[in-house]
This record gives C-alpha cells, structure tokens and sequence, in this order.
C-alpha cells in the first residue's frame, strides 16, 4: 500500500474515532489507536480541519481533547455520525432499482435532507470517501412502473391483508389471477421477489414481482407467519425459491483452481468443506436440488462434478448433454 493510500486510510479511522467520542479524545490515545506518532496525528488534524472543523477543548491540568464540531456530531433527533452518513449515501445506492417507486424516493428524501444538514465541505469529503467504492451490476430489475404495485403489496405485508393479483409465470403465455397472502419481500441477485401463501395452490410460494402486473388489497385478514417460522422455509432451498421437497445431501467435487473461490463465499447455512489431497474440494450441502443449485454448479463448467445424489448428478448430465446439440459442428448452418 502506498504512504499516500495509508494517510487516507487513517483520516478515515481518525474521523471514525472522532465521531464514536463526542466528548472528545486527547492526541495520546488517537495516535495509539492508529498507530503512528502524535506529531502525525496532528499533521491529519490539520488536513482534515480545513473541511471538517474539528474542536480542541482544555481540561484539567491543561489536557487536551480533540473533537468533530458539533454541528458534525449531531444533526437533530437522532443524531448522525459522519460516518454513519457516509455508510447511509453508499447504501441508497442497493436502492437503484426502486428509482421512482414510493421506497426509492423515500429513501433518497431522508438522504438529501440528512445531505443538506451536512453543509457542502463535509459533502465533497463523503463524496471522496464513496468514490473509493464502484458498484458493478449486471442483470438488476427496474421497478419505476410499479410503485402503486409494490405500495399495495407492502401494505398488504404490513396489516396481514390478503392481495388479489395478476401473474404471468415464466413458462406461462397469459397472465392468471391469484389471491396471496403476502409475507415479506426478498432480494436475490439484484431482483425482487414476493414470498407469500397462495390461496389456490394452498402452499408457499415465490413471485417474482416485477411479473405482477396487478395487485389489489382485500378485507381479508389472515395471520403471518413469525419471522423465526418463515426462515424454516428457506432452509431446504438454494435460493429464493422455496420448495416443498425434502433436503438430500449433496456432496459436489470442485477442482483446485476454484476451491479457494467456492471456500470463499457462503452459499447455503448447511454447507462443509472437505479439503482433498489434490486440493479441490468436496463441498457438501442439505437441501433440495433445486434449479437455482442446477445454475451454480453449471456456472463452475468443468471445475463442478456432482457426486451424489444419482437424479442430481443425471440432471446436470441431461443438461450438458443439451447444451452440446447447440454446438455440434456437423449440425450448425453458417
């Protein structure tokens, strides 16, 4: 790391310091806290000051505390950080998708007001600090078409009210009609989806809500689910989509040169690594072998062999064996 890139590191801790004490703290223990000597934490005090006033207070026997201005430190009821607003302006940005829907701009409100409150210097600061951070995203639903959608089926979570709406399936050609007793919202890759009981199928269910088309609140009151209850459900299934099957274990070789990756992340509560003498893998799993597990071990191509269960390992045969028809050179036409 660059001498440049560590002194910013380190005005960031010293503001987080800063804003965690608002009483203040002397030069002793700031510079314990970031390791370097009180001649360098005055040198950042002075950098930091020409946009972030910060205050020095005399105590007792002439000891001195350092402290963010107060109009820094609290900004009315409830008070927020300056930190804390940094880490509020990054996370409006996950709220993209729901640019011109009721949460969206609900959001992006609070932020401007809290923005406002924050004066321009320690604005440009913020703005240098999240610069530091890049979203990359690929594949994100827009939502700006259905803030009235998406405003009915919150209330409808929020009361306990069942919701008449219209769906069209991924493998269905017209739309059908559906009364749901909505429980929560999930995010899954950038996307939203509704879980909630369907009264037709009289099972739980995952929509995916830019697909409702319609959504109409009733007099019908019905009981949800409490949220320990509703994790049961999720626990059989890979991703977001729920399913009524029961979980198998299933044990999935992944070869060395992803093994770091696949050790890396955590992809499903149930999941165990067994480090092999070649260094791949054995992950193993609890749960049903749902399409969304058929699409991650895919995405690993040859790096992925299934070991059990047989129907699972059969599936992702039957799949591979496909996906070659799209490439015989003896039947493509140029």
């Amino acid at each position: 790391m660059s001498t440049t890139l560590n002194q910013s590191a380190r005005q960031r801790e010293l503001i987080a310091l800063l804003s965690r004490s608002p009483n203040g703290l002397p030069i002793e223990t700031l510079a314990k806290e970031l390791g370097v000597s009180t001649r360098t934490v005055n040198r950042y005090l002075a950098a930091l000051n020409d946009d972030l006033p910060i205050q020095q207070s005399t105590q007792k026997h002439g000891r001195i505390l350092w402290k963010l201005d107060k109009n820094v430190q609290s900004m009315g009821e409830p008070s927020f950080t300056f930190d804390e607003v940094a880490a509020l302006d990054w996370g409006c940005r996950f709220l993209e998708p729901l640019a011109n829907t009721d949460l969206g701009d609900a959001a992006h409100s609070a932020l401007k007001k809290i923005r406002k409150q924050l004066g321009s210097a320690k604005i440009q600061r913020a703005e240098r600090m999240l610069g530091t951070f890049h979203e990359i995203k690929r594949g994100w639903s827009n939502y700006s078409k259905q803030s009235g959608i998406l405003r009915t089926l919150m209330n409808g979570c929020e009361d306990g009210m069942e919701v008449n709406i219209r769906y069209q399936s991924n493998f269905s050609t017209q739309e059908k009609k559906y009364s749901i007793q909505p429980y929560e919202f999930a995010t899954y890759e950038g996307t939203l989806y509704l879980i909630g009981f369907s009264c037709e199928r009289q099972m739980i269910v995952t929509w995916k809500t830019n697909r409702i088309t319609y959504a109409d609140l009733t007099a019908r009151k019905f009981t949800k689910p409490k949220k320990n209850e509703l994790a049961k459900y999720y626990r059989n299934s890979f991703g977001v989509f729920i399913t009524n099957e029961p979980a198998q274990k299933v044990r999935i070789r992944i070869a060395p040169k992803m093994a770091r990756y696949v050790q890396e992340h955590h992809w499903h509560e149930t999941q165990k690594f067994k480090v092999q003498k070649d260094r791949s893998i054995i992950v193993e799993f609890e749960l049903a072998p749902t399409q969304e597990l058929i699409n991650w071990i895919l995405k690993f191509g040859k790096s992925a062999e299934v070991l059990k269960p047989p129907a699972l390992r059969q599936k992702i045969k039957d799949e591979i064996t496909e996906m070659l028809k799209h490439y015989n050179i003896e039947n493509n036409t140029k």
